[in-house]
């Protein structure tokens, strides 16, 4: 999809266009770093996916690639300091018990330099989603929409005194108490501090069911907005006129962008045409996104174009009692202890065929003992060297520092010996213990894509599509299992 589509293009275009834009939007910012770990994926999109309010309000992103090129008759001529993020999520009210009334505030000041406009239309456009939510007709949400952006502009147009506050206390060394002083009394917000503590509530904006209600929020959506942009959070700073400088300039962008009537029309129809296709937009990207993604167990990117139904038909899962995946040297002795127990078990292996590679493996007493108990210990030890001695040398003279002699008094001691085997030869036994075992069944090109524990039974999934609901299953996928993530995704070994 081409970056300089307008608005109105973006709503016309069709699916499969769309669809791969949402998927390079994605791809690069949302699941940068996480697209293959199958845990985040699984949590990213189940807290977007729940409708298309909150899709829209985690999709930031997004919105601005598609509102950057969107053409406006209201022109701003200067950017100023907004929030950058604005939805009905970044608000929490408390009851002023003084007043008996509710007063709403940001919880999240971000700060950005762009037309103040953008802030407007992101938030316009979450009041039109809920509205939509709500099944409020087109005419009801207008009328909502008018009051949030009148009550706006009557706040900035309006704003005198308030700037003048703070600069009669910005002399040199008296400006960070006096001014920390004054800014509290006033109640404006300063990054890093509290003025008040209140018991602040989340918006729940599915009880904003009447249009009433709905008008009474969006008039006080409107206030905190104009507040925010006439005077925006800024660090304290021992530098003179600081502050006072920047919500000057703020204020007087956003008033000069407003000083007439025909300026202040114009910014209603342009927020009102916009948020209300946008609101459209978003609700088909919810979908777009929620249908091709519903069934993917990672974050495939373009790769799921191809895939714009179920990959493979949905196969009744086999019951399995235990599942080890991993065959290598400690699945295959894992599945060696369950069989010796009487216990039927299943190895899945994801290459085509077993086999092992690697360099020589030491091996103490316990670990000769575990191996007898298997009955694979005579082969072992027919490929095996069984050193005299260990020897602990300095690292940098090569003098001999000391040893532990491991001929018979050793082995009276463990009952084992310390050998010494190549890790080929280990493997091998290992693994003709195995096929002749009538309890354990070995399967090849088997690779397990998804892990999901249920009430009484784990379930499995494999590339192929294969389920198999198991009692028990054991990750032995080695140093960078692909299993892990599903327990403890704590990343790279």
């Amino acid at each position: 999809m081409s970056n300089s589509k307008s608005i109105n293009d973006i709503l016309l275009c069709d699916d499969n266009e769309r669809l791969e834009h949402l998927i390079q939007i994605f791809a690069k910012y949302q699941m940068a770093g996480k697209r293959y770990e199958a845990k985040a994926w699984h949590a990213y999109f189940r807290r977007i996916a729940i409708n298309p309010v909150i899709f829209y309000q985690h999709n930031a992103t997004l919105f601005y690639e598609d509102n950057q090129y969107d053409h406006e008759t209201f022109q701003v001529m200067e950017p100023t300091c907004i929030h950058g993020d604005l939805h009905i999520g970044q608000f929490q009210y408390y009851f002023d018990d003084v007043n008996n009334e509710r007063v709403l505030r940001m919880i999240h000041h971000k700060k950005i330099i762009a037309p103040f406009t953008w802030d407007l239309k992101r938030l316009a456009t979450n009041l039109v989603l809920v509205a939509y939510y709500q099944g409020f007709s087109d005419t009801e949400i207008i009328e909502i929409l008018h009051v949030f952006i009148r009550q706006y502009i009557k706040n900035v147009t309006t704003r005198t005194g308030k700037i003048n506050l703070c600069r009669k206390y910005s002399d040199k060394n008296e400006q960070y108490n006096q001014l920390k002083s004054c800014l509290s009394h006033r109640q404006i917000s300063v990054i890093g501090s509290t003025p008040i503590q209140h018991n602040m509530h989340d918006i729940d904006w599915k009880k904003l069911d009447t249009v009433a209600s709905f008008i009474i929020f969006a008039e006080q959506f409107a206030i905190v907005v104009a507040n925010s942009h006439c005077q925006p959070p800024v660090s304290i700073s021992p530098t003179q006129y600081l502050i006072e400088n920047n919500a000057e300039h703020c204020t007087h962008v956003i008033q000069t962008a407003l000083s007439s009537k025909t300026q202040q029309q114009e910014l209603i129809n342009d927020i009102c045409l916009f948020s209300m296709i946008y609101a459209e937009i978003a609700e088909r990207d919810h979908r777009l996104f929620f249908k091709h993604f519903r069934n993917e167990r990672i974050f495939n990117g373009i790769n799921v174009l191809n895939r714009t139904r179920i990959p493979h038909p949905l196969a009744d899962a086999r019951s399995l009692s235990i599942l080890i995946v991993g065959g290598g040297i400690g699945g295959m002795a894992t599945a060696l202890s369950f069989a010796r127990a009487g216990i039927r078990v299943h190895l899945f292996e994801k290459k085509e065929e077993f086999g092992e590679v690697g360099a020589g493996m030491q091996l103490a007493p316990n670990c000769s003992r575990l191996l007898d108990r298997l009955g694979v210990l005579k082969q072992i030890q027919s490929n095996a060297v069984f050193p005299k001695q260990i020897v602990w040398m300095d690292a940098l003279t090569g003098q001999r520092l000391t040893a532990i002699d491991l001929g018979a008094k050793y082995i009276e001691a463990f009952d084992y010996p310390y050998i010494v085997v190549h890790r080929a030869d280990l493997f091998d036994a290992l693994y003709q213990a195995c096929l002749e075992n009538s309890l354990i069944i070995m399967e090849t090109n088997r690779a397990v894509t998804s892990v999901d524990e249920r009430p009484k039974s784990v379930m499995v999934e494999c590339a192929d599509g294969t389920r198999y609901d198991c009692n028990m299953v054991i990750a032995a996928d080695g140093l960078w299992s692909s299993l892990r993530k599903f327990v403890c995704d704590d990343g790279a070994p």
